[in-house]
């Protein structure tokens, strides 16, 4: 007539269990894929600790977007640095010396087929946009980086990718990590 030491609680044995770790949430692929990148960036002197937190940190609005372009990437079935390169050329497409002669010579266009003297619209087309570009210069630098940032978050192998060149030199420019900071504040603003 043994004791039924079922659901009792009492074990066998002295050995008493082990305390397990803290276990740390895992990070997305993106995230380590994000990580990784910075981390090559870094290697090259492209890029300070202050700028890696800034991108990483979850509450600036980068990975977000990163992660959902990567969802979306993938929904297209789109590989290799497809998403990179589009990134990229948007981009320079942004910088004002790609687009600064195309917008000149349309404004002088508009102004001739309005009927302006060639010499009026010459001028006013090139005073124009000396204003325009003055006033939306610093806008569009800060677009740039963001696109660039977000390579650095989502690319599959940031040593591979066509755009590294191009992304090393944006985060060589001066006072980026005041960009990456006015940018996350922007994101935040608008979510």
């Amino acid at each position: 007539m043994g004791k039924n030491l079922r659901g009792s609680g009492a074990r066998s044995g002295g050995i008493p269990p082990t305390p397990r770790a803290p276990s740390r949430p895992r990070l997305s692929k993106t995230s380590e894929r994000a990580v990784r990148n910075a981390s090559t960036l870094q290697s090259r002197g492209s890029i300070g600790a202050g700028e890696i937190a800034i991108l990483l940190n979850p509450n600036s609005g980068y990975m977000a977007i990163a992660e959902a372009l990567v969802k979306s990437q993938r929904r297209h079935l789109s590989r290799g640095h497809v998403l990179c390169d589009s990134l990229n050329a948007t981009a320079e497409a942004w910088d004002p010396a790609t687009y600064t002669l195309d917008l000149r010579l349309s404004f002088e266009k508009l102004l001739l087929d309005a009927g302006m003297k060639p010499w009026i619209a010459q001028v006013l087309a090139a005073t124009s946009l000396k204003t325009m570009l003055a006033a939306v210069g610093d806008r569009t630098a800060q677009l740039r980086l963001t696109l660039r940032s977000l390579i650095v978050l989502a690319c599959p192998d940031l040593e591979l990718c066509p755009a590294i060149d191009d992304i090393s030199k944006a985060f060589l420019a001066p006072l980026v990590a005041d960009e990456l900071r006015a940018g996350a504040a922007a994101l935040r603003s608008r979510s």
